[in-house]
């Protein structure tokens, strides 16, 4: 996982579940990611805030059309 530090991944569903799992992987490992999820608030920035990486969170449905 070295060749990935620093790396920028978006992740779906990050606030829960599966996504919320990669995310604290992903964060540990010194990625930088970007955590989409409807229920922005559950996206746990300021646990993961003493990992290697770091997570961004931004409102999104899959479902519906993102505009950045």
């Amino acid at each position: 996982m070295d060749r990935w530090a620093g790396r920028v991944a978006l992740v779906t569903g990050a606030s829960a579940g599966i996504g919320a799992s990669i995310v604290r992987r992903l964060v540990a490992e010194g990625m930088r990611v970007v955590g989409a999820a409807r229920s922005v608030d559950r996206v746990q920035v300021t646990t993961l805030a003493a990992r290697q990486g770091t997570v961004y969170k931004i409102l999104q449905s899959v479902t519906n059309q993102c505009y950045l």
